[in-house]
């Protein structure tokens, strides 16, 4: 996993970048996820957490929930510390393809933009993992970029692919949900740019028959506005510079991440 942990720990401009601009494709997934987390949740794992924007949102909107937030890059959880803090919020810098373990057990697990990075030799170790830390009742959340938006960006956009990119489909999440011990309770395509190019899925741990859905049609996460973003970095906002772009951009995020 070198190539993807230097690719990772290069990302951190880029990350940041997308959280004060506004990323379409993140921020989509935040606010899905948020239907389907429980709000009697105690306990949500959030792999690949990146510079921890989502661990941020899912804490700032579920106080009475612990976050743990987990990553492959040590450079990134580094920075997720630094840009948001929460009390009960916390990091860890965590190889999913290699040995890990918590003590405890959660309600959710978030996994955004991240399945897909996952070799396809390791999905049967990374399964038997995840099994471990669900409980009845214990949702496993996705959001993957469709096989049809993969093969586009092999044949058009290349460089939009990270080191390790598989395919993943319905077959592979009913694949992975049958390892864990859960059932899909909810599948679906979305349009992040072009129609099909990303599909968000749930899946649970027992679901029970004739109890409360537990999905609720709004989110109740509610994301950070633009301004709030450039406030978090301590960059003046206004509408001069919120197009935060070009060498002004670079030069502050070099003295910013330094």
């Amino acid at each position: 996993m070198k190539e993807s942990l230097d690719y990772y720990n290069a990302e951190v401009e880029k990350m940041t970048l997308d959280y004060l601009n506004g990323n379409s494709r993140i921020e989509s997934a935040i606010r899905e996820f948020g239907s389907f987390i429980k709000p009697s949740s105690t306990s949500i794992l959030d792999i690949g957490c990146g510079i921890g924007w989502s661990s941020h949102e899912f804490a700032k909107t579920f106080p009475s929930t612990k976050i743990y937030g987990i990553d492959l890059s040590p450079r990134l959880i580094e920075k997720a510390k630094t840009l948001f803090w929460r009390n009960n919020l916390e990091y860890h810098c965590v190889d999913i393809t290699e040995d890990f373990s918590f003590d405890s057990k959660f309600d959710a697990v978030s996994l955004i933009d991240v399945y897909e990075h996952i070799p396809f030799h390791s999905r049967e170790e990374f399964h038997a993992r995840i099994k471990l830390f669900l409980n009845d009742g214990s949702r496993v959340l996705l959001a993957c970029p469709s096989k049809f938006h993969q093969n586009w960006l092999r044949k058009h956009k290349t460089e939009g692919l990270q080191p390790v990119d598989e395919d993943v489909d319905f077959k592979t999440i009913q694949k992975l949900s049958s390892d864990i011990n859960c059932e899909v309770i909810f599948f679906s395509y979305k349009k992040i740019w072009r129609a099909y190019d990303y599909f968000y899925a749930v899946l649970e741990r027992r679901p029970q028959y004739g109890s409360e859905p537990e999905i609720t049609l709004q989110s109740p996460i509610v994301l950070e506005s633009q301004a709030e973003r450039y406030k978090r970095l301590g960059i003046p906002y206004s509408k001069k510079n919120r197009e935060f772009k070009g060498y002004y951009m670079l030069k502050r995020l070099k003295t910013i991440f330094r």
